[in-house]
């Protein structure tokens, strides 16, 4: 059991910036089960939200499952450079094994542009009963093994407003 509470990231527009990610593949895998994330504030990353059990080089018989993730309470603010992100969801899928990611996201926002994918396989979404914004892009398909159960309602999404400090206000000599 893992749990991340009341998290802020700032990405700094990076290139390389990774907000949320759990990651495995057949050489290092195994399970991965209730993992839950709330209150998260985040902008400026190029990744905001990444679960792919299809990291890194193939082979093994180290199965990646995760199932039981929950993500409540997500607020992405966007980012000039990246706009709403880039987000994954690769489940397993090879050698004849097939280990979809079980996911809930409820009161998931992006403000502004909405994230595109670079992954969408084998998962199976659980919404609401909060908001998700770009619950309309999450379309179930049996060739890719993409599932969509729930609604997301409405909602209030976290509140960011005091999540992202000056670093010159807690370290008054900091350049930035």
């Amino acid at each position: 059991n893992v749990s991340v509470v009341d998290l802020a990231a700032d990405g700094a527009d990076s290139q390389d910036g990774i907000g949320l990610r759990i990651k495995s593949g057949a050489k290092s895998g195994g399970t991965v089960d209730s993992v839950s994330y709330a209150n998260i504030c985040m902008r400026n990353v190029k990744f905001p939200l990444v679960f792919d059990t299809n990291y890194g080089s193939a082979g093994g018989t180290s199965y990646p499952d995760f199932s039981g993730i929950t993500v409540k309470g997500f607020h992405y603010l966007g980012s000039q450079r990246f706009g709403g992100g880039k987000t994954t969801f690769v489940g397993y899928n090879d050698n004849g094994q097939k280990r979809p990611i079980s996911i809930t996201l409820d009161n998931v926002v992006f403000d502004g542009a909405q994230p595109s994918f670079t992954g969408l396989t084998a998962t199976h979404f659980s919404l609401g009963p909060g908001p998700v914004s770009f619950a309309n892009k999450l379309v179930p398909s049996i060739k890719d093994d993409v599932k969509v159960s729930g609604s997301p309602g409405n909602g209030t999404p976290v509140d960011c407003t005091v999540a992202f400090v000056p670093m010159k206000s807690v370290v008054p000599e900091a350049p930035f």
